[in-house]
């Protein structure tokens, strides 16, 4: 049964086979410094008392090991510095605890998956390379309150229109 399933499946082209010329030239690509990898990664510190911040670092590095990259960081109080009483001060931190005011980590995370997008836009190699979704969730709702769904949805558009672009789904394991 399972060799007539996989006949049908090649008789109507569903399955594909690997093209050996294809992979020795993009292999010469590679090797050339043509294709460059994307990725991030982020780390949040929510601190009791001074407030929550992150460090956001972003790299691409071809196979001639030619790399570049950049970090940012944020960061926020907890108790804006416009609170004058106790109580305001109380209200504030059990709001931002709920989620309700300032940045959030899954923000941060979008934070992130945006430059990387970003910068795998203005990258000059032939082929490119990112980490995940290649439009992935946290960009199409858009950030919540930071409301930055314009933005994603045109960057978005961009990497989807890319002809180049490729994501590569991969997890710890591999």
């Amino acid at each position: 049964r399972i060799n007539k399933i996989r006949k049908t499946l090649i008789d109507e082209n569903r399955i594909k086979h690997a093209n050996q010329k294809l992979i020795t030239e993009l292999k010469k690509e590679l090797v050339k410094g043509n294709v460059v990898a994307v990725d991030g990664t982020c780390v949040n510190y929510d601190l009791a008392i001074a407030g929550f911040q992150a460090r956001i670092g972003v790299i691409a590095i071809n196979y001639q090991s030619f790399r570049s990259g950049y970090t940012i960081y944020i960061s926020e109080p907890f108790i804006p510095y416009d609170k004058d009483t106790t109580e305001a001060m109380l209200s504030y931190a059990k709001e931002k605890k709920m989620g309700r005011v300032g940045i959030s980590p899954s923000q941060i995370t979008s934070i992130m998956l945006y430059k990387e997008r970003d910068f795998v836009l203005k990258r000059k190699e032939k082929y490119k390379m990112i980490q995940g979704n290649i439009f992935p969730y946290e960009l199409r709702f858009g950030q919540g309150r930071l409301r930055g769904l314009q933005s994603c949805l045109k960057i978005g558009r961009q990497i989807l229109n890319s002809k180049n672009i490729v994501a590569a789904q991969t997890t710890t394991s591999d």
